[in-house]
């Protein structure tokens, strides 16, 4: 008995690692990047009757959702509906705060986590002008090394 359930727990952990970090690689392979990605992070602006913006980020690690690790942002500095500065906007505050706290965390000698810990790729939700705005306001943070950056749209654009 004992050997039927490691064997079934075996079968279980390389399903579970195929879907998990072998499509991380498949996905780091459908994107051309030279690496598997471990933390992909993803960002979605939101409006609400065409004035409140917020903008959400997701996470995943090794191809598992890091829920405790998702945040909203509220839009501060951009007035009304405008998803592009929007975008900027966030990416700028995130990667900003990012690379502050991972270079705390460097002269620490400390493992970087929480925000330190740095994306490998990241996803944004619009098409090209959304891209680029997020591509133009991570490249205003000066960073030791950029993450990936890839655009979702609803066509092919």
């Amino acid at each position: 008995n004992a050997g039927d359930i490691a064997s079934k727990r075996r079968e279980q952990f390389i399903k579970q690692k195929a879907r998990t970090v072998g499509a991380c690689k498949e996905l780091g392979e459908a994107l051309g990047l030279p690496f598997v990605p471990r933390r992909i992070e993803g960002y979605d602006i939101s409006n609400t009757q065409g004035t409140l913006s917020v903008a959400s980020m997701v996470v995943a690690i090794d191809g598992q959702p890091a829920r405790s690790q998702y945040r909203h942002y509220r839009i501060k500095t951009v007035v009304g509906a405008n998803d592009f500065a929007s975008m900027a906007e966030v990416i700028s505050r995130r990667f900003t705060r990012g690379e502050r706290e991972r270079l705390e965390a460097q002269k620490k000698g400390v493992a970087p986590d929480g925000f330190a810990d740095l994306p490998d790729l990241v996803l944004i939700d619009g098409g090209p002008e959304q891209l680029r705005f997020a591509q133009d306001a991570i490249h205003d943070v000066p960073m030791e090394k950029y993450p990936a950056m890839f655009g979702l749209a609803k066509r092919l654009e």
